[in-house]
């Protein structure tokens, strides 16, 4: 595993992050990956940490806090060993009842120590704001407003967090962030893949550079789509998250493997090979890879370990994103 430096914070992460989503298993309505084992899971935590992994990123609405318990309850005794990602701002991940999201002080506060407590820390390394719009923590001045502040501040006074991070819902929105100087955060953190690359065009990755930004990217196989592992014949559980996309985006992601299969060296597989993509990028400090069984970490981790790409693949990914990419159209069947 190698290891990169997140920005100012001096905090040195591998490339690959633990993305917990998915161990936070099952949740009624399509909001996460389905049911999962949960002694499946907590091995994956064990490998990953035996691979080099050293980054976790959670929040408190995945699994309604049960990926947080996984994360404390297998990796509390090598806490100084790992850095926690947790989040706060949703009570529940796709609500069904509204947008369901408090930035205010109390209810960041309430929820930061319930995840300290299912963590079983003391403190999170980087406590991130979770897709929040604009008008949720900004001023009439276009800052963020003064009980965001007050919370940051009393909770990094108390060593209850180490470091302010913006998850953002887009890329433009990240950018907005940097550029604006909403509010001086250590680590931003956005999507990112060979399917939707909008944040080099955008210009984010220069942006968070110059501004000493750590820059932490998801969905790096567009939810499984980008694995071989997720196509027509493969039937998702009635919960899971992914059936909320139109059949017609699915396809688009479905088409990815065999558009990029022409670019990339035949000896990785599809997963490392879209890995290698992201980290063929030195402004990104670490990606985040959603990982549910041991088997998936190892192939995640070893990602770190292969060639990037050269100069002449990365101009034809970057050609064929813009032929069959951009823009970037993914359609929720409830917004038709």
């Amino acid at each position: 595993m190698k290891y990169r430096m997140l920005g100012k914070t001096k905090l040195y992460v591998s490339e690959i992050a633990f993305g917990s989503w998915g161990i936070g298993s099952y949740i009624p309505g399509l909001r996460a990956y389905g049911p999962k084992y949960d002694p499946s899971s907590c091995i994956a935590l064990e490998e990953a940490l035996e691979n080099g992994i050293n980054i976790y990123d959670t929040a408190n609405s995945y699994g309604f806090g049960h990926s947080e318990r996984l994360i404390g309850k297998v990796l509390k005794n090598d806490r100084d060993k790992i850095v926690i990602a947790s989040k706060g701002g949703f009570l529940n991940h796709f609500p069904t009842d509204g947008i369901n999201q408090k930035f205010d002080v109390k209810s960041l506060m309430r929820s930061l120590v319930d995840s300290l407590f299912r963590l079983e820390t003391n403190y999170i390394d980087i406590y991130q704001l979770h897709s929040p719009s604009w008008n949720q923590i900004t001023d009439e001045d276009g800052l963020i407003n003064d009980s965001l502040c007050r919370f940051f501040d009393q909770a990094k006074a108390a060593g209850l967090i180490r470091f302010i991070g913006f998850a953002a819902k887009t890329p433009y929105d990240a950018l907005q962030a940097v550029k604006q100087q909403v509010y001086p955060f250590d680590v931003i953190q956005v999507n990112f893949n060979l399917t939707d690359q909008r944040a080099i065009d955008c210009g984010l990755f220069e942006a968070a550079q110059q501004a000493g930004i750590g820059l932490m990217t998801r969905s790096p196989l567009v939810h499984g789509f980008l694995t071989g592992s997720v196509n027509a014949d493969k039937e998702l559980h009635p919960s899971d998250h992914r059936l909320r996309f139109t059949e017609e985006t699915q396809k688009r992601w479905n088409s990815a493997i065999d558009i990029f299969d022409k670019v990339f060296i035949k000896d990785f597989s599809h997963t490392q090979n879209a890995l290698r993509f992201c980290l063929s990028f030195p402004n990104i400090g670490t990606v985040i890879s959603g990982m549910n069984t041991p088997e998936q970490v190892v192939e995640n981790s070893l990602s770190s370990g292969l060639p990037q790409l050269t100069h002449s693949e990365m101009v034809e990914t970057r050609e064929k994103y813009a032929i069959y990419f951009a823009p970037y159209p993914v359609e929720m069947k409830n917004e038709k």
